[in-house]
């Protein structure tokens, strides 16, 4: 027997593939021909042995309709007998699953007896309907603050610790207690999202965690084990999951919606198909409020856990409050979300007219294939208005938030790999200095403080580049460009702030003539004289150049700040010149770092090999640096990111290099601690990417002193650094952090 029941589960999975593809092929045969019965009941067999005995039902009422409307010919009774037999062996089995099920609940309620979980039956002004999970009952109610009132999924989602206080047209998130730092405070599931085209096959499209394709061979096995492949819709290979779970779950990509097996969601941007998916979202969200006004009568305990929530992400979220407040509110944060249409660019307004005519025109399109109208049944593939997707294609270009892994957030070379809406995140304001941090676990939001929180202070993030990523006067122009406000956050303010803002003279700076490179010595490098280039030299000094030099924020004349004196036009030209070659040498080390890089993940990788190559890029390096410690300001950012680029280019030499591993990784280390040093001229402390780069120096600086363990500072300061890291993005952005370091230092 138990031979038997190992086999079955051997067949198990066998069994099923081969199910979904029948039911597959019996839905290209619907595709084809509606008026096919046989289709139908070849599709809700399939359907009642995978179980999903709701959607067979429904194949059967369709096939006897058409049986009905059909002519009567021979052997069309028997059709239909067959049928109704098939239809009535799935009602059996879906009442004995739902008395199954009903059973479990009772058995459950009698296991917990009688206490707080079930309270006995008060009037709701009572009971505390409405108020988030652990303040209804008894003291712990007194001592948390005043309950939400209409099922505000504001506070419900930030567990009574965050609200939304208006005063006037002005809205802000304010703190209700007190919120020690390091505390999450929103964990919201998106409303809708999209992943980018690129990625779209290589993450989960319902809760976009990353795809597992191929994994490293288990030990003392030399072929690769093939674990956690991905798994495809059932009707085309657009969409990819992690599990059939989460395939089931997806309510925008499925056999019945308008973007399965057709071509616009790969053809259009990704915001049209993310502003169709919102408007449906939209449309469906009303359905639910006026379908819960209608049966506001019954007992929500006494139906399916199940069936109360058929819809995945934001809609749980907004179904949670059972007096349809929740709905209520998510709907009016859904209205009151800005779009700012007046004060869009006459050529983008009339872009995303186009765009959106065309993604409504297309979503409709895959709705008349397979028969549904706009009053048809309760489904997620709705009708949609031009004038919907358009609304929404505005509201995404100022609320939409980037997806993208914590270690973009760190300095990383990853970027962003999908677009979301989140509409209570949606309500936070901005500051270039926020004090919330976040951070994405798939698809869901977590916001973080960062800094203690009294009650009433405002939460903010931060919608563009933060203080120290981006001058003052270009972070304003940005947020005045693409979300129409004046910014006056406490970094935009230098008489509130606190310590004072970074000088943006100096993150393009050159040296003065006059300085003395003694004067670098200590921490004080703003006493070094500063040169603002002019417009001709602006990018050949500066990390990220303007792509319009003459309109840069910082620009000068190339006269000292310090001393007055002016660098003569002579000598500009010199510097030219030679900002060009150093330039010139470090874009070929980095081409062959990037080389070496790949053939580091390459199995055939063996210590010492590529050494000359990697020694090459080195001294390449050091060549540029001279010059650029010769001739930039020693706070100029392009200077700081020439020691970290170096840095990387010693750590692979001690990489192949075992017996000099010593010398090159204090190289390393010593590199990496003088661009710390630049780094904290421009960011605030405690920031993430001033963390971060401090635990590359403390991990290069361990790496040379193994055995002695001497390094006792470079352990203090590696393991505030991880403090800090965690205080903003938690464990997970300690582990991120880790993982950077393994890839850019080989540690």
């Amino acid at each position: 027997q138990q031979q038997q029941r190992q086999q079955q589960q051997r067949q198990q999975p066998e069994k099923q593939s081969i199910l979904e593809a029948a039911e597959s092929e019996a839905f290209a045969a619907i595709w084809e021909d509606q008026s096919s019965f046989k289709a139908y009941y070849r599709r809700a067999s399939c359907r009642q042995l995978l179980g999903r005995l709701e959607q067979g039902l429904e194949d059967c009422s369709q096939a006897l309709h058409i049986l009905a409307a059909s002519s009567k010919a021979n052997g069309s009774a028997a059709a239909e007998d067959e049928v109704r037999l098939l239809q009535r062996a799935i009602q059996q089995q879906l009442q004995e699953q739902q008395a199954r099920r009903q059973q479990h609940r009772q058995q459950q309620q009698s296991s917990l007896g009688p206490g707080p979980a079930f309270p006995a039956a008060v009037p709701a002004a009572a009971s505390g309907k409405g108020r988030p999970a652990g303040q209804q009952h008894g003291a712990a109610a007194s001592s948390e603050p005043p309950a939400p009132k209409g099922g505000d999924c504001v506070q419900t989602l930030t567990g009574g610790m965050l609200s939304l206080e208006r005063a006037g047209r002005e809205r802000q998130m304010v703190a209700l207690r007190h919120i020690p730092a390091g505390s999450d405070v929103l964990r919201e599931e998106p409303a809708a999202f999209v992943i980018f085209k690129a990625q779209r096959l290589q993450r989960c499209g319902v809760c976009a965690h990353p795809l597992a394709s191929e994994l490293p061979p288990p030990a003392g096995l030399d072929s690769p084990s093939i674990l956690n492949l991905p798994i495809y819709c059932r009707g085309c290979p657009l969409a990819a999951y992690c599990s059939v779970n989460c395939r089931d779950k997806d309510v925008f990509h499925n056999l019945h919606s308008p973007e399965c097996g057709l071509p616009w969601p790969r053809i259009l941007p990704e915001e049209a198909l993310l502003a169709t998916r919102l408007a449906t979202w939209e449309q469906h969200l009303a359905f639910a409020q006026e379908q819960q006004q209608q049966q506001q009568q019954l007992d929500s305990s006494e139906q399916d856990p199940d069936e109360l929530r058929p819809e995945g992400g934001m809609l749980q979220q907004a179904q949670g409050d059972s007096s349809g407040g929740g709905r209520r509110s998510m709907s009016r944060l859904a209205d009151d979300l800005l779009d700012h249409e007046g004060k869009q660019p006459r050529k983008r307004i009339l872009y995303w007219s186009v765009l959106a005519t065309v993604a409504a025109a297309a979503h409709n399109a895959g709705l008349k294939p397979r028969g549904q109208q706009p009053n048809g049944p309760p489904t997620l593939a709705t009708h949609l208005e031009a004038r919907c997707v358009f609304k929404w294609l505005c509201r995404i270009a100022i609320n939409g938030v980037a997806l993208r892994p914590i270690a973009s957030a760190l300095g990383g070379a990853a970027g962003s790999w999908g677009t979301a809406l989140f509409p209570v995140a949606a309500c936070f304001n901005h500051s270039c200095q926020p004090n919330l941090a976040l951070r994405f676990n798939g698809c869901t939001l977590i916001a973080r403080a960062s800094e203690d929180l009294d009650p009433g202070m405002g939460a903010f993030i931060s919608y563009g580049p933060q203080v120290g990523e981006s001058p003052c006067t270009a972070r304003k122009q940005h947020l005045q460009s693409c979300y129409y406000f004046d910014c006056h956050c406490r970094a935009c303010s230098p008489t509130t702030c606190h310590p004072p803002p970074p000088r943006d003279d100096l993150r393009a700076a050159l040296r003065c003539p006059c300085s003395n490179h003694a004067e670098d010595k200590g921490d004080n490098l703003r006493a070094v004289g500063a040169c603002v280039p002019p417009s001709a030299l602006l990018p050949l000094c500066s990390k990220d150049p303007p792509c319009q030099p003459e309109s840069a924020p910082c620009l000068g004349m190339g006269s000292c700040s310090k001393c007055g004196s002016k660098i003569p036009t002579h000598c500009l030209a010199k510097y030219s010149v030679d900002l060009q070659l150093a330039a010139a040498k470090f874009d070929e080390a980095a081409s062959i770092l990037e080389r070496l890089q790949q053939e580091d993940s390459s199995a055939s990788f063996s210590p010492g090999q590529g050494f000359e190559h990697v020694d090459r890029a080195l001294t390449l390096f050091m060549q540029g640096l001279q010059v650029y410690e010769r001739l930039l300001h020693p706070c100029n950012l392009l200077l700081g990111a020439a020691y970290h680029t170096a840095a990387k280019a010693a750590a692979a030499a001690a990489k192949r290099a075992p017996s000099r591993n010593t010398l090159y990784m204090q190289h390393a280390a010593d590199l990496l601690h003088q661009s710390v040093s630049v780094l904290a001229h421009h960011f605030p402390p405690g920031c993430p990417q001033l963390a971060f780069e401090q635990v590359l120096a403390s991990a290069c600086s361990k790496a040379h002193t193994p055995q002695t363990g001497s390094d006792s500072d470079g352990d203090d300061a590696s393991e505030k650094a991880e403090r800090m890291l965690q205080l903003h993005f938690g464990d997970e952005g300690v582990m991120a952090a880790r993982r950077e370091v393994h890839l850019q230092l080989g540690l």
